[in-house]
C-alpha cells in the first residue's frame, strides 16, 4: 500500500475538526460507524483494489474518535466541572509567565485544587508580577475558577495548548522556588540570555526584530511593527517553522559532512539531536514540531539510504501530533503551517522543477538564477498564499494580497538577518567578530522594518473578509484545489493549469473585494464600556469618532483601528472632553496618522493639546465634506451633543450625550439607517431608525430585534453594501 498515511492523515484532521464543534456525540457516531463498516471490509478484503484505502480511513476515524473520547474524558471535562464561583485553594508548578495589557497571567502546569490533582494546565490572571522562575511552584489561596475564552475559537486555541480553565484572584500568593529546576527553567534561561545580548548590542527596535526571528518572542515587538510585518504576509518570519529549522539544520548539517568525512551517519543522527533541542528551545510549538518531525523522517532516510516521501512525511507529523493532542486540530498555528507544507509539496515543488527547465535555457547563468530564485520565490508565496487564505479569513477576517511581493524582497533578506543574528548571539564573548555581525544585523533589521511599513501601506495591500461570504468563498476555492490536485498530482501540465487558474480566481476574488468594498460601508463599534468609539470607512475614507470608554479598554478601539491597513484616518473628531468621548485621546495621537482632526472648544488637558496637529480645528458646529461622497455634521451644546455622516444614500447618527434634545435640531437628525447611542436610549422616536447600535457596559435587554448591544456581543460592526443591504455582525474577542 503506497503512502497509507495521507489517506489517514485526511480522515484524522477533518474528523477532529468535526468533533471540535459538534462534541462527543459526533465521536460515538464517528466510531459506530466506523467499526461496523471495518469489520465489513475485514469479510469482503480479497477486493484489494478500493478496500485497502476504505480500511485505513475506517481504523483512522475509530483512532481519531477514541482518542479525541479519552482526552475528552480523562483531562477536559474533570477540568471544566471544577468551574464555580466558590473560591478554592490552586498550587501548581509555574510554567510560563506573561503580561499584556496591565495584566499579569501565570501558566500553572502539574496543579492541585483543594489538594485535588488535576491533568491539565491553568491560566491564572494576577493584578500584581510575582517574582517567580520556571519550575518555582505558585500557591493562590482563595482563586475563582471559570472557562477560558469568551468565544469558542478562542477558548479552542486554548484547548489546543492543554489550558482548558482559567483563574482569577486579587489574594495575595505565595511562591515556593524549586529545589531541582526542571529543563524547561534553563530552556528559559536560554531564551533570556538570547535576548538580552541582542538589546545589548543593538537598539530595541532592531533587537525586537531579531529576536522575534530567532526565537519567536514578539513581546518586544512594537504595535506598528508587528501590523506592517502581518499585512505584508511576511508575518512567518516571526512564527518560528519549518522555515527556520530547515535553515539551521542544512547548515548544521552541511558542518556536520565536512568535519565526518569518514563516516557520513555522524551527520544525520547529530542533525536529529539538534532538531529535538530546536523543538524543545521553542516550547514545542505545533508548527515547529510538524517541522521537526518532517526533518526526522528526513534524516532518518538518510541515516538507513532511503529518500523519505514528503508528503508522506507531512501526513506522519498530522496524525502524530493530532494523536498525542486531538484539540490540536483548532490550532491557528499547525493548521496554517500545514495547509501552507501541503501547498508547497503539492503544487510549489512540481513547479519549481519546471522553473529549473528555463534556467537551462537561458544564455546567462547568473540572469538565469536570478531569475529561477524570484519565479521560485513568487510561486512559492502565491502557494502558501493561496492554501493559507482560508485560515486567514475565518480566523483573523483579512488575506494579504501584496505577500507574494513582499516575500521576494524580504524572504532572503531574513534569512541572512537569522543567520547574523545567530552567530552574533554565539559569539557575543569574541567582540571583533560579534560587532560586525550585529551591526550587518541592524542593516537588514531596518531594512525589513522600512520595506514592511512602505508595502502594508499600499492601497489594498491588505483585503478586509470578516464576512460571511468571503469566508465560505475561500473554504470552497480551497476544496476545490485539493479536488484538482488528487485528480492531475500526477501530470505537471495539468497541475501548471491548476495553479495559474488558483492565481487568477486568487486575484479576481481580490479585485471584486476591493471595488466591492469602495461602495460599502462599514461602522465599528468598539468594545469599551459606556461610551463612544466609531470607526467609520467607505471606500480609501476612515474617519475615527470619538476614542472614549471605560479606563483600561483602549486596546478593544485599536483592535478596530488596525484593521484599518493604512493605519491613517482622514478625520479625527473629539467630540467632547468627558472621558466616555476621549479617555484614550493621549494614547491614540502617536498610534496612527490624521490627515483632519476636529474637537470641541472645551479645554482638554494641556498634556493632550501641545500634541496635537496645527491644523487641529477647535469647534462645536461644522459641515466637513470628504471624498465628495462623505459629509459629517457635527453639533455640540447644552442641548444636543452629536454628529450625523452622509454617504451616498447612507446616513448615520451618533449621540455623545443620550439625553440630547432632538427638538433642538432640525428634522433630517431624526430619521437614519444608523442610530449609535450610548447606554441609555434617547428619548425620540426609535421607528425612524432602521438599526441600533448601543456601546455600553450593563447588561439591558430591549426589545426591538434591530437593537444591538456591545455588552452582549462585543464589537460591532454594521455593513451596507450593494450586495448585502444592511448586516450587523457581533464579534466577541477574548483579550485575556
Amino acid at each position: 500500500m503506497i503512502r497509507p498515511f495521507i489517506p489517514a492523515g485526511c480522515a484524522f484532521f477533518l474528523s477532529l475538526f468535526l468533533f471540535s464543534y459538534c462534541g462527543m456525540n459526533a465521536a460515538a457516531a464517528v466510531f459506530g460507524v466506523a467499526a461496523v463498516l471495518t469489520v465489513l471490509f475485514f469479510f469482503l478484503r480479497k477486493k484489494q483494489k478500493i478496500i485497502p484505502w476504505l480500511f485505513v480511513i475506517c481504523v483512522a476515524l475509530m483512532g481519531s474518535s477514541l482518542s479525541y473520547a479519552v482526552k475528552t474524558v480523562s483531562d477536559y471535562m474533570p477540568a471544566i466541572s471544577l468551574c464555580s464561583e466558590t473560591p478554592r485553594s490552586i498550587s501548581g508548578t509555574l510554567s510560563e509567565a506573561e503580561a499584556s495589557y496591565g495584566k499579569y497571567y501565570y501558566t500553572l502546569e502539574h496543579i492541585t485544587v483543594d489538594g485535588v490533582s488535576v491533568r491539565a494546565k491553568i491560566r491564572i490572571s494576577y493584578r500584581y508580577q510575582v517574582s517567580a522562575e520556571i519550575g518555582d511552584t505558585m500557591t493562590f489561596p482563595d482563586a475563582t475558577i471559570c472557562e477560558l475564552g469568551s468565544t469558542p475559537q478562542t477558548a479552542m486555541n486554548y484547548k489546543a495548548n492543554g489550558i482548558y480553565i482559567g483563574a482569577y484572584t486579587n489574594a495575595d500568593c505565595s511562591v515556593t522556588p524549586a529545589t531541582v529546576r526542571p529543563p524547561a527553567y534553563y530552556l528559559d534561561l536560554l531564551r533570556r540570555t538570547i535576548t538580552n545580548t541582542l538589546h545589548l548590542f543593538m537598539s530595541d527596535d532592531y533587537a525586537a526584530v531579531s529576536d522575534a526571528i530567532l526565537t519567536g518572542n514578539q513581546s518586544d515587538l512594537s504595535a506598528d511593527t508587528l501590523l506592517n510585518f502581518r499585512y505584508a504576509g511576511v508575518s512567518h518570519l516571526f512564527a518560528v517553522s519549518g522555515f527556520h529549522l530547515s535553515l539551521w539544520t542544512g547548515l548544521l548539517q552541511y558542518a556536520l559532512l565536512r568535519l565526518f568525512r569518514k563516516n557520513q551517519k555522524f551527520a544525520p543522527i547529530l542533525s536529529m539531536l539538534f532538531v529535538l533541542f530546536f523543538m524543545a528551545l521553542t516550547g514545542f510549538t505545533k508548527s515547529v514540531t510538524r517541522a521537526g518531525i518532517m526533518l526526522i523522517i528526513a534524516l532518518f532516510g538518510q541515516l538507513i539510504a532511503h529518500k523519505s516521501d514528503t508528503l508522506n512525511s507531512l501526513f506522519i507529523a498530522l496524525t502524530v501530533i493530532l494523536f498525542c493532542n486531538p484539540f490540536a486540530v483548532m490550532s491557528v498555528a499547525l493548521q496554517m503551517s500545514f495547509l501552507a507544507t501541503l501547498g508547497l509539496v503539492t503544487i510549489a515543488l512540481p513547479l519549481s522543477e519546471s522553473i529549473k527547465v528555463l534556467q537551462k535555457k537561458c544564455r546567462s547563468q547568473a540572469i538565469g538564477k536570478i531569475l529561477t530564485f524570484l519565479l521560485t520565490t513568487v510561486v512559492f508565496s502565491l502557494v502558501a498564499s493561496i492554501f493559507t487564505m482560508p485560515v486567514s479569513v475565518c480566523r483573523f477576517g483579512y488575506y494579504s494580497v501584496i505577500s507574494p511581493l513582499s516575500n521576494v524582497l524580504c524572504l532572503i533578506p531574513g534569512q541572512l538577518l537569522m543567520v547574523l543574528s545567530g552567530f552574533g548571539v554565539i559569539f557575543a564573548w569574541l567582540t571583533p567578530l560579534s560587532k560586525p555581525l550585529f551591526l550587518f544585523s541592524s542593516l537588514l533589521d531596518r531594512y525589513l522594518i522600512v520595506i514592511t511599513d512602505k508595502l502594508s501601506h499600499l492601497p489594498y495591500a491588505v483585503m478586509d473578509a470578516s464576512d460571511t461570504v468571503s469566508a465560505v468563498f475561500s473554504l470552497l476555492f480551497l476544496a476545490v484545489i485539493l479536488i484538482l490536485i488528487f485528480l492531475f498530482r500526477k501530470n505537471n501540465k495539468q497541475l501548471r493549469r491548476v495553479t495559474a487558474a488558483s492565481v487568477a480566481v486568487f486575484f479576481a476574488f481580490s479585485a471584486v473585494s476591493a471595488v466591492t468594498d469602495t461602495y460599502t460601508v462599514k461602522v465599528s463599534v468598539a468594545d469599551v464600556g459606556n461610551g463612544t468609539s466609531v470607526v467609520f470607512s467607505c471606500g480609501n475614507t476612515d474617519i475615527l469618532i470619538g476614542c472614549g470608554g471605560k479606563r483600561g479598554k483602549d486596546y478593544r478601539l485599536t483592535a478596530v483601528g488596525d484593521k484599518i491597513a493604512s493605519r491613517t484616518f482622514d478625520l479625527w473628531l473629539l467630540p467632547r472632553e468627558t472621558d466616555t468621548e476621549s479617555a484614550y485621546a493621549y494614547e491614540l495621537l502617536g498610534r496612527y496618522d490624521y490627515e483632519n482632526m476636529m474637537m470641541t472648544t472645551a479645554n482638554f488637558p494641556r498634556y493632550l493639546t501641545d500634541r496635537l496637529p496645527e491644523n487641529t480645528l477647535r469647534t462645536d458646529r461644522c459641515t466637513v465634506k470628504l471624498d465628495d461622497t462623505i459629509t459629517l455634521t457635527y453639533e455640540n451644546n447644552d442641548a444636543f451633543s452629536g454628529a450625523r455622516l452622509l454617504c451616498r444614500d447612507f446616513s448615520c447618527v451618533i449621540l455623545f450625550r443620550s439625553t440630547s434634545d432632538f427638538a433642538a435640531v432640525s428634522e433630517e437628525w431624526q430619521s437614519a439607517d444608523l442610530l449609535i447611542t450610548r447606554q441609555t436610549l434617547p428619548q425620540t422616536d426609535l421607528s425612524h431608525f432602521d438599526t441600533i447600535l448601543i456601546s455600553g457596559d450593563d447588561p439591558v435587554i430591549y426589545d426591538n430585534s434591530n437593537i444591538h448591544s456591545t455588552f452582549a456581543g462585543g464589537q460591532l460592526t454594521y455593513r451596507n453594501s450593494p450586495l448585502i443591504h444592511a448586516s450587523v455582525q457581533e464579534e466577541k474577542h477574548d483579550y485575556s
